[in-house]
């Protein structure tokens, strides 16, 4: 009995990859199978078989296994680089593989962050400015242009960051709030997952120095993609996402101290850096900007994943080092408001008003967090008026002597939190170039106590 065969259309217009392995090709443009195998189809480019064979060259033809199933990236050494680019088709950034998530957290447009039109937020420092987020541009590097070879890459920054980095965030909670509750946020939130893997980057560019501009620029590209996200946030902000957003603004402190961190070159006293104390205003420019919105949802963030960090400790013992600044603290406050009277200054009142902040600040830190100095550091800035933060800018010297105590505190943290450490140095060089009497010694007691060189009282 003859076997019945199965009726079927010849395909006579079909491309040149079809035809080559000789298989029935469909005839879109492009076809099936040129999609599947991520390959330029003959039907969209035009060529024909006369003109493939008019070629000088023929070009050769990858089989359809090693399209299908390519060798398996070895994690343990790094790869060489490609010396043809994949398509993004090819190969997918991270971006694309968690692409289904950019629905709940939308980028803005790709276009400069100077032109993006946005209406003006409460809060912001510059409520006139067309950019009401004005203090990210420090911060951003509009080059947001990716490899789509990186998503390896990223899998190695986020393999960084669940295994060290995320202990070195905030010492003295729950680490599962680092290490479970900010991933889990971070894959629903694409900008926290950005801001997370800029830490991991830093961390292992303040790891390994040789590798330093590398890991430098990966964690640059992954800060400025994460801001690009929480601008489009900041202004949508709810409730719903105000938990993502307060754990972004605490990567953000970190990643912003990290990515202007001074080199070890910068430290050695009487060097010429350029590193200078608006450094340090831009950090808290930066602080204040998101985190001020942020408080407006504090009782959701007190009921959420990050109840742990808002509850109080009861500390018997207070920090010795925030104990002895205090006191020098309170003798400057003791002796402020003669010295400004003296120097017929007009801006007593502000500059009294900061030093009692920041006296009230460490009191109440100091009994409440097992990591005062950290997060003294983190919450002063916080409650700066833009009154003494432009008194910065303009290097006004009682300012300067306020902030001398908070290089005091930022110095200390350096044995603890790797992203603070040349900071406190770093500034007081600064500092000490615009001091002069009554202030210069200030200047001096909190350059002795950083450099060890007098004694603590």
């Amino acid at each position: 009995m003859a076997r019945l065969r199965l009726g079927y259309t010849k395909s006579r217009g079909g491309c040149l990859r079809c035809k080559q392995r000789r298989v029935k090709c469909d005839e879109q443009r492009p076809c099936k199978a040129c999609v599947r195998h991520g390959i330029e189809c003959s039907l969209v480019t035009g060529q024909t078989a006369s003109t493939s064979r008019s070629s000088s060259t023929t070009p050769s033809v990858t089989s359809p296994s090693s399209q299908i199933n390519p060798p398996e990236p070895d994690f343990n050494t790094r790869p060489a680089p490609p010396t043809t680019r994949p398509t993004a088709q090819q190969l997918p950034s991270i971006s694309q593989l968690i692409g289904s998530h950019d629905q709940l957290t939308p980028y803005p447009s790709t276009a400069p962050i100077s032109s993006v039109s946005t209406p003006s937020i409460g809060g912001s420092p510059h409520p006139g400015s067309p950019d009401p987020f004005p203090y990210f541009a420090k911060f951003t590097n509009h080059d947001t242009e990716q490899d789509p070879l990186n998503w390896a890459s990223d899998l190695e920054l986020l393999h960084h960051y669940t295994t060290c980095s995320y202990k070195t965030i905030a010492k003295g909670y729950p680490p599962e709030i680092w290490s479970i509750e900010v991933p889990k946020l971070a894959f629903a939130n694409t900008y926290l997952l950005h801001e997370l893997l800029a830490i991991a980057g830093f961390h292992i560019a303040y790891l390994h120095p040789e590798r330093h501009k590398e890991y430098t620029v990966k964690a640059t590209h992954h800060q400025s993609r994460a801001i690009e996200g929480i601008r489009s946030v900041l202004i949508n902000f709810s409730a719903k996402n105000c938990h993502a957003l307060f754990a972004a603004s605490i990567f953000l402190f970190v990643s912003s101290l990290a990515a202007s961190r001074p080199s070890v070159d910068d430290t050695i006293i009487g060097s010429n850096a350029d590193f200078s104390l608006d450094n340090l205003v831009d950090v808290f420019l930066l602080l204040k900007g998101v985190r001020g919105v942020i408080d407006d949802a504090t009782e959701e963030l007190r009921n959420g994943p990050f109840r742990e960090v808002f509850r109080p400790m009861n500390i018997a013992d207070p920090s010795p080092g925030l104990t002895r600044l205090m006191k020098q603290l309170q003798r400057f406050a003791a002796r402020l408001p003669e010295v400004m009277a003296s120097t017929r200054d007009p801006n007593g009142p502000i500059i009294e008003l900061e030093v009692q902040r920041m006296i009230q600040c460490i009191e109440h830190i100091g009994q409440t967090s097992a990591s005062p100095e950290y997060q003294t550091i983190a919450a002063w800035p916080l409650s700066l008026s833009q009154a003494f933060i432009q008194m910065l800018r303009n290097r006004v010297q009682p300012a300067l002597a306020v902030l001398c105590y908070y290089c005091v505190i930022l110095h200390s943290t350096e044995d603890s939190y790797w992203f603070t450490k040349g900071w406190g140095m770093c500034v007081m060089k600064d500092i000490v170039k615009h001091m002069s009497a009554p202030w210069n010694q200030d200047s001096a007691w909190a350059e002795g106590w950083i450099t060890g060189q007098v004694a603590v009282a």
